[in-house]
């Protein structure tokens, strides 16, 4: 799984260094396929949190320097935070609801490139009242957005805390970042109408 996952990150970074030295048009996909790729890569990093040993591994561990096992540990890594990895978890996803999971983090990170690129697609469509300024803020605004919330959901995992039973701080913190991003998206669209001529709304974006 470590050499897939690195493997998967150099592809990923290629397709960035790729992707920045092409012209993409309308300008609010090209963002919006750059960003997305750039959340991507940094939600692999989270592979790489799951296949690092646990505690309970190490001290389980067989000491003998024969072993047959790499550092005597017959598994090594785990995605669940605390408990083991068998325990409760939700439908569907099974995303542990006993201690912290990081694949929730890995899930939201890696999705958030489709999001994003529908995001774009959507505003190459409309409304005509947003210019082209405009839908590459609000793509910015998308993609900061994404990024924040996995490292929020990253930090709830390492702290052992289930993502269905978030702590005082973390709902501050996910609380802060909806009302950061919609702030910024009410602004986007109030400077829009502030300037939007309809005389010109015909001509593309």
């Amino acid at each position: 799984m470590l050499t897939a996952s690195l493997v998967l990150v150099l592809m990923a970074l290629v397709a960035v260094v790729l992707l920045l030295r092409e012209r993409v048009e309308p300008p609010a996909l090209a963002l919006a396929l750059r960003l997305g790729l750039v959340v991507t890569v940094a939600s692999m990093a989270v592979a790489f949190l799951m296949v690092q040993s646990t505690p309970a591994q190490e001290a389980a561990a067989d000491p003998r320097p024969d072993s047959p096992y790499l550092g005597g540990m017959p598994y090594i890594g785990a995605h669940t935070v605390g408990p083991p990895d068998d325990g409760p978890g939700m439908p569907v996803t099974n995303f542990s609801t006993v201690g912290g999971d990081w694949r929730v983090a890995h899930f939201v990170g890696v999705h958030s490139l489709q999001v994003l690129i529908l995001l774009g697609l959507l505003l190459t469509l409309g409304p005509r009242m947003l210019g082209p300024r405009h839908r590459t803020a609000l793509v910015w605004i998308a993609g900061g957005g994404c990024l924040a919330l996995t490292g929020v959901l990253t930090w709830q995992a390492h702290r052992g805390q289930p993502f269905t039973a978030p702590d005082t701080t973390t709902g501050l913190a996910l609380t802060s970042l909806a009302v950061s991003v919609a702030a910024a998206t009410a602004a986007v669209f109030l400077h829009a109408r502030a300037t939007w001529n309809p005389i010109g709304a015909g001509r593309p974006g």
